[in-house]
């Protein structure tokens, strides 16, 4: 942990945001397994079930001190905007990755960074800089290599998780704006609990329920759904939105791996040359804002 503290707050950010794209690719295997057997809104009640059990603990460790803090910011209203966008953008990448492979979907929301640079700059009045638009340029460049446009059909699944990708760019940048008055855990447990009796109302009309061999991805489902937001909000405190979300691009391989261990769903040539174009934008842009957030930090 002392060695993880030395870091400069970028590469902080890096270690964080890569644990959140690993929460996010098991939540993205998790809804394809329940795919076949409960509709999207029933996922979203049953993660946000399991996500405010696997939040308990931190009851008793300040989380009721942390949300007195937030309700004392004034940003209440703000945090359920949030929260509601949240399950819309949920409910469409649901109905998304249950009609595509994994690695597809995920690399379809690799436009993403480029919505949250885009609103960053508009709304954040952040100042990205040529190395960072280089940098989500490139990897979106991966992504297209992966996607070959022009060969894998527009379908209901594919409007699906970019639509996804908008909304959650917006969820993104709102999350930036809270994550200096409200904490992490606070604004994850709240999500949860929002997400309960949404994804109820919704889910009422198909209810299916759950069997036995369901009952282990759900718990995955939500346990890292809510693990991934706390990893995202704490890369925020760490580096700007453009930044953090060019790390995103991760992504891509770990969900590409864990599709193809439980799904065998294979990824060709163009897959990982597009990974590994990924990968070269991401490596770039964190050794330049190490070198930068270095000189910010050196005795004059």
């Amino acid at each position: 942990m002392t060695k993880f503290l030395a870091l400069s707050g970028p590469m902080q950010a890096v270690v964080w945001m890569l644990g959140q794209c690993t929460c996010f690719a098991i939540m993205a295997l998790s809804a394809r397994a329940l795919s076949t057997s409960m509709s999207a809104y029933e996922m979203i009640f049953f993660r946000a079930v399991f996500g405010f059990l696997f939040m308990l603990p931190w009851m008793k460790h300040g989380l009721r001190h942390e949300m007195r803090q937030a309700f004392s910011t004034g940003r209440t209203g703000f945090l359920v905007v949030r929260n509601v966008l949240a399950f819309a953008a949920m409910t469409l990448w649901f109905l998304g990755i249950g009609l595509m492979p994994i690695s597809d979907a995920v690399a379809i929301q690799f436009t993403l960074p480029l919505f949250v640079a885009l609103g960053a700059a508009v709304f954040l009045g952040e100042i990205v800089g040529a190395r960072r638009w280089i940098a989500v340029a490139v990897g979106f460049l991966g992504a297209l290599v992966i996607l070959r446009p022009g060969i894998i059909d527009i379908g209901f699944g594919t409007l699906a998780v970019t639509g996804s990708a908008i909304v959650y760019a917006v969820v993104h940048l709102m999350t930036k704006s809270l994550s200096g008055a409200v904490p992490g855990t606070v604004i994850v447990f709240f999500m949860n609990v929002a997400m309960l009796p949404l994804g109820l109302a919704f889910a009422l009309p198909v209810w299916v329920w759950p069997g036995w061999a369901d009952l282990p991805w759900l718990c995955a489902l939500g346990a890292v759904g809510s693990l991934a937001h706390i990893c995202m909000t704490r890369a925020y405190r760490k580096a700007d939105a453009s930044f953090v979300e060019s790390i995103d691009f991760a992504r891509l391989p770990i969900a590409a791996l864990l599709g193809w261990m439980f799904f065998r769903e294979t990824s060709d040539v163009w897959t990982w040359a597009g990974a590994a174009i990924i990968f070269a934008a991401i490596s770039w842009s964190a050794r330049h804002e190490a070198r930068e957030a270095g000189k910010s930090t050196s005795p004059a």
